[in-house]
């Protein structure tokens, strides 16, 4: 199985701005309840990013308080893990269940 390391700032070749109401949804961080596990954060701009071997994957760059950096990396320091991108006037409710599912799967047998 070949897997490819997700993009890092080091990695990114162009940033184009992003169109508001794009956010980028994760699993947990400062804040998040077991009813409300989710952080949304908006996206500030998008990377077109290129990883060893030559790929190339469009990234979003977030805010994570102090620091900028890719959304999909999460922020380590809070613990957070991405989730998702979602357009503008996306409901967030399906991704408030599918963060419940991640979060607590045993709560779902």
């Amino acid at each position: 199985m070949h897997v490819t390391k997700k993009p890092t700032l080091n990695d990114i070749v162009q940033i184009i701005p992003s169109h508001e109401g794009w956010r980028a949804v994760l699993v947990g961080g400062e804040g998040t309840t077991r009813e409300d596990p989710v952080t949304v954060l908006p996206v500030l701009c998008w990377a077109l990013t290129e990883v060893e071997g030559g790929e190339r994957r469009v990234v979003g760059l977030v805010s994570f308080g102090t620091h900028i950096d890719v959304a999909e990396l999460g922020d380590q320091s809070r613990r957070s893990t991405f989730l998702a991108y979602i357009a503008p006037g996306e409901p967030l409710a399906a991704w408030r269940e599918r963060a419940k599912h991640a979060m607590f799967p045993g709560d779902f047998k």
